[in-house]
C-alpha cells in the first residue's frame, strides 16, 4: 500500500505539450475529433498561427458567482452564476502583418503588390502544391516569396489564403506550411511584397479559435472557442535581444450546447477535448 506523502503519480497522467492556436472565421464548424496534423493538414478552414513562445499560451474561463451568506455568524447559502468569460492568449513567434490582422480583429489587412503581377493556376495538386499557367511566374517567384490566392485579380487586395514558396520545381511550386484554403484551377496567384494594418475602426471580425496541444506520449488537449473576437488592446514591442513577437488575445462569446445534463440547455464560452492516444 502507498502512503499518500509518497505521492506517487501515474505515469499515464504525465507529460508535456506545446499548444498551437489555429483560426479560422466564424462560424466555420469543427466536428470535435483528433487534430491528426495541426501544422500541414489543420482542420479545413483553419489556419495554424504557426510558432509561439512555449510559455506564453494561456486560456483563463471564469465563472462569477453570486454568493448570499446569511447568520450569525454569516455562512453560504446560495449561489448562482452571474457571468461567464473564457479568454485565449499566446505570443506568435512571427512578424508578418497578416497575424498581426488577426490579433487587431478589426478589417481585413490589405495586400501589396509593386510591380509584379498575378498568374493562373492552372492545376492543383493539394493544399501545399499548385501548377502555373506559364513560365513568367517561376522566373519571377523565387524560394522565400509570400504568395497569396483568390478566384479573381480584386480578390487577391483583402485575401488571407496565402503561403510562402518552399521550392520551385518548373511550373509546379510548392509551399509550405500550406494554404489555409486549397486554390482552384483558374484562381490568380501573386507575390506579395506587403500587407497594410490599420489601427484602430469601428469594425469587430469574429472568429473560430482552437488551441491544440499535442503531448510528446501522443495525447491530444483541444481547447474550442466556437465564437471569439479579438481584444481591444494591443501592444507590440521589438527589442534586440529577443525575437519579433506578436502577441494575440481572443475573448470568447457565449453559446447554447444541449450536450450535456441530459441535453438540458447551457450558456458556454468554450470546450476541452481530451483525445486519447491511438
Amino acid at each position: 500500500m502507498g502512503q499518500t506523502y509518497l505521492n506517487q503519480v501515474v505515469d499515464k497522467e504525465v507529460s508535456i505539450a506545446v499548444e498551437q492556436i489555429l483560426i479560422a472565421p466564424f462560424p466555420t464548424a469543427w466536428t470535435p475529433a483528433i487534430v491528426s496534423d495541426a501544422t500541414d493538414a489543420p482542420p479545413l478552414g483553419f489556419r495554424n498561427l504557426g510558432a509561439v513562445v512555449e510559455d506564453s499560451v494561456t486560456l483563463t474561463v471564469t465563472r462569477e458567482k453570486f454568493q448570499l451568506s446569511t447568520g450569525i455568524p454569516k455562512n453560504l447559502q446560495f449561489e448562482a452564476i452571474m457571468g461567464i468569460t473564457g479568454t485565449i492568449e499566446a505570443s506568435l513567434i512571427a512578424r508578418r502583418g497578416r497575424f498581426a490582422g488577426f490579433a487587431f480583429g478589426n478589417v481585413l489587412p490589405i495586400n501589396m503588390f509593386g510591380t509584379s503581377l498575378s498568374e493562373t493556376i492552372a492545376a492543383i495538386v493539394d493544399q501545399t502544391s499548385l501548377t502555373l499557367n506559364d513560365t513568367p511566374g517561376t522566373t519571377i517567384w523565387t524560394i522565400g516569396d509570400l504568395v497569396v490566392t483568390a478566384a479573381t485579380t480584386e480578390g487577391l487586395l483583402t485575401s488571407e489564403n496565402d503561403a510562402y514558396v518552399s521550392s520551385i520545381n518548373g511550373l509546379t511550386v510548392i509551399f509550405s506550411p500550406t494554404f489555409a484554403a486549397t486554390p482552384a484551377v483558374d484562381d490568380q496567384a501573386q507575390v506579395v511584397t506587403g500587407i497594410r494594418n490599420p489601427f484602430g475602426t469601428s469594425a469587430i471580425r469574429q472568429f473560430h479559435v482552437l488551441g491544440v496541444a499535442d503531448f510528446i506520449d501522443n495525447i491530444q488537449i483541444v481547447h474550442d472557442f466556437p465564437k471569439c473576437t479579438a481584444s481591444g488592446d494591443w501592444t507590440e514591442e521589438f527589442r534586440p535581444d529577443q525575437e519579433a513577437r506578436i502577441p494575440i488575445k481572443f475573448e470568447a462569446l457565449g453559446q447554447t450546447t444541449t450536450t450535456y445534463d441530459n441535453s438540458a440547455s447551457h450558456l458556454i464560452v468554450g470546450e476541452r477535448f481530451w483525445f486519447n492516444s491511438v
